[in-house]
């Protein structure tokens, strides 16, 4: 673990992306981690971050992931990661935002919406998961996706405390991961209740009642018979979670942000999965519009 530390480690991080690559995997293999050091932590923690077990992830976005959490903490909003963008949005002038107008086509000066409006813009960026983005702007195809679901459970109380990520260490049921979010931040949770939330890997299960039912029996082996009393809040299925971040997506990690006059795109689609990765494309798409004078 030190040896892979001290490699993310050095050097400017702008290095770190021109490294030659190879799968996180391959990593592993080479590092020659025990085979219950790898299925027990490895495969469940780092599984979580890039959305599958079979760490097929490029070894550059490995030593990036590592390389954050080894120089600063993991943390959340006290309301959770929506707080985000709702801070951004708070700062702008009143009817700036305008959410269910699903656009049709991005045109020459502005966007066609889904119900024939118009909307006039020097400037357009899109910036919405890669195959919507390929599709408004006549892009090549992205990187396949990564989906993700987390089943949210509201519970009498915490059936564990302390802010503990616990993991799948055998690879076998649904669950990948749980974490009592409300030992994170009360403020998270029903009044006087617990909020637990389950991450799953990919069961094939579309229904929602049968994946519940599924994840709480796993969870009554962790966590006992109080699972009897968990309460199902919701299901979140999000379909592009992730672009997937294979050696030959991560070459060249940042893609171009300028597709035309006045036709712009973000996403973490155009750098790497993460808010890191989004966040500096839309920079270099500000950048791009302050550049063309607009």
């Amino acid at each position: 673990i030190l040896r892979v530390r001290q490699r993310a480690l050095a050097g400017a991080l702008d290095d770190l992306w021109q490294r030659p690559q190879c799968t996180t995997r391959n990593v592993i293999d080479r590092e020659r981690f025990s085979g219950p050091f790898t299925t027990g932590f490895l495969e469940p923690w780092l599984g979580g971050i890039f959305l599958g077990r079979d760490l097929g992830t490029s070894s550059r976005m490995f030593e990036f992931v590592f390389r954050m959490m080894a120089e600063g903490d993991t943390a959340i909003p006290a309301l959770g990661m929506g707080a985000i963008p709702a801070q951004l949005a708070a700062s702008l002038p009143p009817g700036t935002v305008r959410l269910h107008a699903p656009v049709r086509a991005v045109d020459p000066g502005g966007v066609t919406l889904a119900d024939g409006g118009t909307v006039a813009a020097a400037a357009v960026v899109v910036a919405t998961e890669g195959d919507t983005a390929a599709t408004l702007l006549d892009l090549p195809p992205p990187p396949r996706p990564r989906h993700a679901v987390t089943l949210h459970f509201a519970a009498p109380a915490a059936p564990r405390r302390g802010r503990t990520l616990m993991l799948n260490g055998d690879g076998v049921g649904p669950i990948n991961s749980l974490v009592v979010m409300s030992e994170l931040s009360e403020l998270l949770a029903p009044p006087g209740q617990a909020l637990i939330a389950v991450a799953v890997v990919d069961t094939g299960l579309a229904d929602d009642g049968a994946l519940a039912a599924a994840v709480l029996a796993q969870a009554a082996g962790w966590c006992g018979e109080t699972v009897q009393a968990w309460r199902l809040l919701r299901v979140d299925r999000i379909r592009w979670a992730q672009p997937d971040q294979r050696p030959e997506d991560l070459d060249p990690v940042a893609r171009p942000v300028r597709i035309g006059p006045g036709r712009y795109v973000a996403g973490d689609h155009r750098e790497t999965a993460s808010l890191h990765g989004a966040l500096a494309s839309g920079r270099r798409a500000a950048r791009a519009i302050l550049s063309d004078g607009i």
